[in-house]
């Protein structure tokens, strides 16, 4: 039963209700002694009675007590009251991205807007990695974006962290709808039960990013069910699939969402710069409309259909407290002279690093040719010193060795875009001009694979 305004749980008094879902009720509440609100999560009694979940949550909320990130909502305490256990956390006025996108951007937000929350969520989750803690619930209802105060202009918080979650509970799939939400975006080794860690907080993330550019979550109008047995066969939605136009950014989305964790990005701040460095492909703003096509009979065209429909830039609905849906207002414009339409420039920070080059590089090409070309008078260098009694035989191997290496380095270059690739390249090309080549190889491959930004773009999967 829900506590009304003033009652008291476990010292806090009630300011007021903000939410609820499946893991229980979160109230605004004073702290009992500092001059402060904060947020105040209540878990369910059967929560609360299960021992070994009490061990687990126990375990991790302590643990998340610890996270000390500009991106992560902090945890103050723990406890348990009236036979629940509670949590108590930073206070957020704002709103979930959950929300946002249900009032305010059903079509889903600008592509600049989208890179700049999972930036800012994949340096919150790396954090927790370090430390050892897994979300494991990663989605937009658990993302907020403040919207008063002196957090306001762009900050995203990831909430939730500390909530231990049964990953046995096989009713939990289908009986609530956070739980459901839950199935969406879970990887599918969570789904199976099996060994999780970083990457499995990175699927979800990318499945959140997905839904944020397209206003639809992965494997929308499908039951739970028919969720994990698509997942568990290896199917991954495509962004392309909803706008054809956001098909530069279903590579990045794809290997983030990849079945087989080994298959993912290294980190989350992998996947978020290999995504923005694909949105560069589509500017700052949302996906301009494609111009539309006469008929035949010379009919007036359709009206084009944009992938956003945001309000423009004046008076945003009055945003609504963590948990709480937001009602949508009408925009009121301001005054004078003001900013351009929304989506002409990002609404959140801009990050910048430099966007990935469309076709090789040259300077990769000619660094590529300086090691087939050392490479190859190696090779020779190497076989002419088998009859020679000043080289020998073993110097001989040597130099053919090396040279092959720088082979196998210039081959590398062509055939991936990885950054494992510029780094056996280069490695390659200290050795061949280390044995064989002088500092031909030594000294200007490095320079062409690592001075230039565009090559470095190139090779950053």
């Amino acid at each position: 039963m829900s506590m009304q305004a003033g009652a008291e749980f476990a010292g806090f008094r009630v300011v007021r209700r903000l939410g609820a879902g499946g893991m229980g009720e979160v109230y605004l509440v004073a702290h009992p002694r500092l001059p402060r609100e904060e947020a105040l999560k209540i878990l369910p009694q059967d929560l609360s009675t299960d021992e070994s979940y009490r061990v687990r949550f126990n375990r991790e909320a302590d643990l998340a007590a610890t996270l000390f990130h500009p991106n992560i909502v902090g945890v103050h305490d723990r406890g348990e009251a009236d036979g629940k256990l509670w949590l108590s956390m930073d206070y957020v006025a704002g709103v979930d991205l959950d929300a946002l996108l249900r009032d305010r951007h059903p079509r889903g937000l600008p592509v600049a807007d989208v890179v700049s929350v999972i930036t800012q969520v994949a340096s919150a989750l790396d954090h927790a990695h370090g430390k050892g803690l897994i979300h494991r619930d990663v989605k937009p209802a658990n993302i907020l974006l403040a919207e008063s105060g002196a957090d306001a202009g762009g900050r995203v918080l990831l909430a939730d962290f500390g909530i231990a979650r049964r990953m046995d509970d096989d009713a939990g799939l289908t009986a609530t709808n956070t739980a459901v939400g839950t199935v969406t975006y879970a990887a599918p080794e969570q789904l199976a039960d099996e060994a999780v860690d970083g990457r499995t907080d990175q699927y979800a993330l990318a499945a959140t990013a997905l839904t944020l550019l397209t206003g639809r979550s992965p494997f929308a109008g499908t039951t739970p069910g028919a969720v994990i047995s698509r997942k568990m066969r290896g199917e991954v939605p495509r962004a392309a699939d909803t706008d054809p136009r956001l098909a530069p950014l279903d590579r990045a989305l794809s290997t983030g969402m990849a079945a087989d964790p080994a298959r993912r990005f290294r980190t989350c701040a992998d996947f978020a710069r290999a995504l923005e460095a694909e949105a560069a492909y589509l500017g700052s703003g949302p996906v301009p409309p494609a111009t539309p096509q006469p008929t035949r009979a010379q009919t007036p065209p359709p009206a084009p259909q944009t992938l956003h429909t945001p309000p423009p830039y004046g008076q945003a609905p009055a945003p609504a407290p963590y948990g709480q849906a937001s009602m949508p207002g009408p925009a009121v414009a301001q005054p004078g002279p003001g900013p351009g339409p929304y989506g002409s420039q990002p609404s959140f920070p801009a990050f910048g690093a430099a966007p990935a080059p469309a076709k090789l590089p040259w300077q990769a090409i000619i660094a590529a040719i300086v090691l087939i070309l050392c490479g190859i008078f190696g090779v020779l260098l190497g076989i002419s010193g088998f009859a020679d009694p000043e080289i020998g035989v073993p110097l001989g191997v040597l130099w053919v060795v090396s040279s092959l290496a720088g082979l196998v380095g210039a081959g590398l270059l062509f055939a991936k875009r990885t950054r494992t690739a510029l780094i056996v390249a280069t490695a390659s090309a200290v050795i061949l001009g280390a044995t064989c080549s002088g500092l031909i190889a030594t000294v200007l491959v490095p320079i062409l694979l690592w001075a230039p930004k565009p090559v470095r773009a190139w090779y950053s999967e």
